[in-house]
């Protein structure tokens, strides 16, 4: 799996309020901007058992550049496994600031299947442009309900939270 990153540094969209007035174009004053960064991890490939790990690498290069909001854009993605589903998992948990480094699949596996069971979201890392094959893949897996998905990459980026 291939991973690009792009930043998308803070105040640089704006609110969802005020692009619904498509007739006039407002000046937002930098007090009504958000402070927060998102950056965005472009995928290409599959993300499978060895995609992950590419996956997982540049979440903690993202963490340690303080910049720990993701949305990761499916738009090349051809494949989910199960592997790739606990990656994603991991990914969620790391920018959440939760130590998974040293547990075992059994225990990741375990943490990810209480979160779908007590809804606990994965509030930092959404998804964009996930095709109907992934969709489906995360709707039979229960995984949908631990992320926010977006069908185009420019509705994530304007839609995050706290943009």
């Amino acid at each position: 799996m291939e991973v690009t990153v792009t930043h998308i540094e803070a105040g640089t969209i704006r609110p969802d309020w005020l692009q619904e007035r498509a007739e006039i174009d407002i000046i937002v004053p930098p007090e009504a901007r958000v402070q927060a960064p998102i950056t965005v991890l472009h995928l290409q490939g599959a993300l499978d058992g060895s995609g992950y790990i590419t996956l997982l690498e540049a979440t903690q290069e993202q963490i340690s550049t303080e910049a720990p909001r993701l949305i990761l854009d499916f738009t090349g993605v051809n494949s989910i496994s199960n592997s790739g589903l606990l990656g994603l998992y991991m990914a969620g948990s790391l920018l959440h600031g939760e130590p998974i480094h040293d547990l075992d699949g059994y225990e990741v596996t375990s943490r990810m299947r209480n979160a779908i069971e007590d809804g606990q979201p994965l509030t930092y890392l959404h998804l964009a442009a996930l095709n109907d094959d992934l969709t489906s893949v995360l709707e039979s897996t229960g995984f949908r309900p631990l992320v926010t998905t977006y069908p185009t990459l420019e509705e994530a980026i304007s839609r995050f939270p706290g943009r």
